[in-house]
Protein backbone atom coordinates (compact mmCIF):
# COMPACT_ATOMS: atom_id res chain seq x y z
CA UNK A 1 0.00 0.00 0.00
CA UNK A 2 1.22 3.59 -0.43
CA UNK A 3 1.36 6.41 1.14
CA UNK A 4 1.22 10.09 1.15
CA UNK A 5 0.23 9.95 -2.78
CA UNK A 6 0.74 13.30 -3.71
CA UNK A 7 -1.96 15.62 -6.01
CA UNK A 8 -4.63 13.27 -6.34
CA UNK A 9 -7.54 14.39 -8.87
CA UNK A 10 -10.02 11.76 -9.44
CA UNK A 11 -11.49 11.41 -12.40
CA UNK A 12 -13.86 7.97 -12.18
CA UNK A 13 -14.19 5.76 -8.98
CA UNK A 14 -10.74 4.36 -8.38
CA UNK A 15 -8.67 6.14 -11.09
CA UNK A 16 -7.04 9.05 -10.78
CA UNK A 17 -4.21 11.91 -11.91
CA UNK A 18 -1.41 11.76 -9.23
CA UNK A 19 1.51 11.85 -8.52
CA UNK A 20 4.32 9.22 -8.21
CA UNK A 21 7.03 9.31 -6.28
CA UNK A 22 7.75 5.37 -6.16
CA UNK A 23 9.79 5.33 -10.06
CA UNK A 24 10.26 7.38 -12.62
CA UNK A 25 9.34 5.47 -16.00
CA UNK A 26 6.49 7.54 -16.77
CA UNK A 27 4.44 7.57 -20.34
CA UNK A 28 4.28 3.67 -20.38
CA UNK A 29 1.22 1.73 -18.61
CA UNK A 30 2.41 1.02 -15.00
CA UNK A 31 -1.10 1.35 -13.15
CA UNK A 32 -4.19 -0.50 -12.86
CA UNK A 33 -5.60 2.85 -14.57
CA UNK A 34 -4.41 5.80 -12.95
CA UNK A 35 -1.95 8.29 -14.90
CA UNK A 36 1.09 8.56 -13.18
CA UNK A 37 2.81 12.10 -13.28
CA UNK A 38 6.28 13.04 -11.90
CA UNK A 39 5.31 14.96 -8.72
CA UNK A 40 6.64 18.36 -10.12
CA UNK A 41 3.86 17.77 -13.07
CA UNK A 42 1.38 16.49 -10.90
CA UNK A 43 1.44 19.57 -8.74
CA UNK A 44 1.20 21.90 -12.30
CA UNK A 45 -1.70 19.92 -13.15
CA UNK A 46 -3.30 20.08 -9.88
CA UNK A 47 -2.85 23.95 -9.35
CA UNK A 48 -4.30 24.28 -13.04
CA UNK A 49 -7.61 22.66 -12.62
CA UNK A 50 -10.94 24.22 -11.42
CA UNK A 51 -11.89 24.29 -9.16
CA UNK A 52 -8.99 26.11 -7.02
CA UNK A 53 -8.47 25.06 -3.50
CA UNK A 54 -9.09 27.16 -0.94
CA UNK A 55 -6.50 28.59 1.64
CA UNK A 56 -5.24 25.82 3.80
CA UNK A 57 -7.24 22.63 2.55
CA UNK A 58 -5.80 19.56 1.39
CA UNK A 59 -8.30 17.94 -0.64
CA UNK A 60 -11.93 19.04 -2.08
CA UNK A 61 -15.33 17.18 -3.09
CA UNK A 62 -16.80 18.33 -6.36
CA UNK A 63 -20.23 19.24 -5.40
CA UNK A 64 -23.37 20.55 -7.75
CA UNK A 65 -22.31 24.37 -6.09
CA UNK A 66 -18.75 24.03 -6.99
CA UNK A 67 -19.31 24.26 -10.80
CA UNK A 68 -18.07 21.45 -13.90
CA UNK A 69 -14.18 21.55 -12.60
CA UNK A 70 -12.08 21.25 -15.45
CA UNK A 71 -12.29 19.20 -18.41
CA UNK A 72 -8.92 17.23 -19.32
CA UNK A 73 -8.48 14.34 -22.22
CA UNK A 74 -6.43 11.45 -21.65
CA UNK A 75 -5.18 9.93 -24.41
CA UNK A 76 -2.22 7.87 -25.97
Amino acid sequence: ELRDVPWIQYFAAGYALHGAYWHDVFGIPRSHGCVNLAPIDARVVFNWTDPPLPDNWHGINIGTDMGEGTTVNIHE
